[in-house]
């Protein structure tokens, strides 16, 4: 199947997930739109103190076993039914829990991890939210699907162990980038994406959530008007 071919028939099933609420909620915000926003961009690397407590919580998700994809700590997973699109080989491990009930991104701030501690004392401008862990095993994928326009928020892409290869669809042209542990990178979720584990060992990134003022107070400005 063609990238185009596999591209199309991914996002005819994403139009079964989740309620058509969320989906128009993750569309319109104040910040800048996707297309004003490159495809990718690194924007720094792990600091070592932070890349080695990054590793302790993949231990901790290694020995427990667990994953938050099924749990009432991680109702936005079943609303969007995460493992249904994505199955078995990819897991995500949340790191910040809901101060509330809600079905809200953005209550997800209360740290239960050191790293997220030290990271919200080193840069307190990010305002980052529903920091979590992802798995993804070798040979494996993260389909094709759209998240969130980033003109309500942005996701920051922290490589932690292993490497992967993303696509992006935008204007019918296809963008490949390869990402390896430490960086950082941006990564415009706002358009079609796909993830594949194109390495030998388990692929572990960190993914924060943060307001594009806050990403560009502490990287720089990430505004372009080319793809």
């Amino acid at each position: 199947m063609s990238h185009i071919e596999d591209a199309n028939e991914a996002l005819r099933l994403l139009n079964n997930m989740g309620s058509r609420r969320f989906k128009r909620e993750n569309v319109v915000g104040g910040g800048p739109r996707r297309e004003t926003m490159p495809s990718f961009r690194q924007i720094g690397t792990l600091a070592d103190d932070l890349l080695a407590l990054a590793n302790d919580e993949v231990e901790k998700a290694i020995a427990s076993g667990e994953c938050d994809c099924e749990g009432d700590a991680y109702k936005i997973s079943q609303q969007t039914k995460l493992k249904e699109h994505f199955g078995e080989s990819y897991q995500q491990r949340l790191l910040q829990y809901a101060l509330t009930d809600g079905l809200n991104e953005r209550d997800y701030k209360r740290s239960i991890s050191p790293l997220v501690n030290l990271l919200n004392e080193r840069h307190p401008e990010l305002g980052f939210f529903r920091a979590r862990l992802a798995k993804l095993v070798p040979g494996a994928k993260a389909d094709w699907h759209i998240d969130t326009n980033t003109s309500v928020y942005c996701r920051l892409q922290i490589m932690v162990r292993g490497q992967s290869m993303w696509s992006i669809k935008r204007a019918g042209i296809f963008v490949d980038q390869s990402m390896r542990a430490p960086e950082i990178w941006f990564a415009n979720t706002g358009y079609a994406h796909r993830i594949i584990n194109d390495g030998a060992e388990d692929r572990w990134v960190l993914i924060l959530n943060a307001d594009y003022d806050g990403i560009a107070r502490t990287f720089g400005s990430l505004v372009e008007e080319a793809p």
